[in-house]
């Protein structure tokens, strides 16, 4: 998903916005297309990727693991790329309709599965591709369509390849905390880690839903040379989101005692922590909003991809000296690097601002 995201699904919100009318039908086919090989391309690699390792592991091969995993990949594939094609349009409703479609058959499906005992690995992973996959099944025949146009796809590809270098070193990151928690203390700290950062799960939601929704609004600002809406909507969507959240922190710590009693000792003296990942998510509102309008060219995609490599040498350096001091320290090592990429992010990105605002004037 990651790597899908890097090379296909993000340029497509950068190049397709700010692309001139007459040159979007192309882009469309070049993403369809683009986006139909990666998912050939991904989910064959993944079933054959699993049948080495099952092979490797238990001196045989389960074939129909194999291809669910392979269903499971196309249609994940497919249903990311949809949506984000859906937001790019500006057609939030029709991607809301096709998540619920999706949500509503896989749930009857997997009901149906457990009710009838057959709740296996692969009749789950073939569930979950059949149901992000079925409704193309009725527009087989727009293969015959598909069309690759060399000048989009290196458009593409100018931002695609430093996406890719900043989607693997945040993967990194998000892996590396639990791995390294677990080293240095135990498996227990690692789910009070995550435990806390449940509370905030709506917050990291509704910022994907703001990066879904306002990228492509900001990618075409941006060609069209409005860039003080860019700023506004930036800005007021920051007060907006930080009021938010520190109003959630507010209210889940006058209510926290209740909250352990009617939960139990999972929970219990977790707060800190979670005021901690409130402090997290909002360093994170503030650099996912400010990047946004470093996305709009290839050149912002470099920028971002170097700061992530500082990000990943302060992560995996801070947790590996600090964690063993407590799970407490993890997580404060992770706001401490997300601090530090809403800074830097932040100065390129008011430097823009300024510089560009000051060119259309003139």
């Amino acid at each position: 998903m990651g790597i899908q995201n890097a090379l296909v699904l993000s340029p497509i919100t950068t190049v397709l916005p700010s692309s001139p009318e007459e040159d979007k039908g192309s882009v469309v086919s070049t993403a369809n297309s683009s986006l139909f090989v990666f998912a050939v391309m991904a989910s064959t690699m993944g079933g054959a990727v699993l049948i080495l390792y099952w092979l490797a592991t238990h001196n045989t091969i389960d074939v129909g693991l194999a291809f669910g995993f392979g269903v499971a990949i196309a249609g994940v594939c497919a249903r990311e790329g949809s949506r984000t094609m859906f937001y790019v349009r500006g057609d939030a409703t029709k991607a809301l309709l096709a998540d619920l479609t999706y949500g509503v058959g896989l749930i009857v499906v997997v009901g149906a599965l457990s009710y009838r005992a057959q709740l296996t690995p692969t009749n789950v992973l073939l569930a979950t591709g059949i149901a992000a996959l079925w409704p193309y099944l009725l527009r087989w025949t727009a293969i015959k369509k598909l069309k690759i146009e060399r000048k989009v796809l290196r458009q593409f590809w100018a931002c695609g390849r430093w996406a890719l270098v900043g989607v693997a070193v945040t993967w990194i990151n998000l892996s590396a905390y639990p791995l390294i928690v677990g080293l240095t203390l135990d498996n227990a700290a690692v789910a009070d880690i995550n435990v806390a950062r449940l509370f905030l799960m709506p917050v990291g939601l509704c910022i994907t839903a703001w990066s879904n929704l306002n990228r492509p609004k900001i990618s075409k600002w941006a060609a069209t040379g409005h860039i003080e809406d860019i700023r506004k909507l930036s800005t007021r969507s920051i007060y907006f989101g930080v009021a938010a959240i520190a109003l959630l922190s507010a209210t889940t710590t006058s209510v926290y005692p209740l909250l352990e009693k009617l939960i139990g000792t999972t929970y219990t003296g977790l707060l800190p922590m979670v005021l901690l990942w409130s402090l997290f998510f909002v360093f994170n509102l503030i650099r996912s909003m400010l990047m946004a309008t470093l996305l709009i060219n290839a050149d912002g995609y470099k920028q971002l991809q170097k700061i992530s490599w500082l990000a990943l040498t302060i992560s995996l350096s801070g947790l590996w000296f600090l964690s063993p001091f407590g799970s407490i320290w993890a997580v404060g090592v992770l706001v401490v690097v997300e601090l530090i990429q809403c800074i830097l992010i932040g100065a390129k990105t008011l430097k823009w601002w300024s510089t560009s605002i000051k060119a259309n004037e003139l």
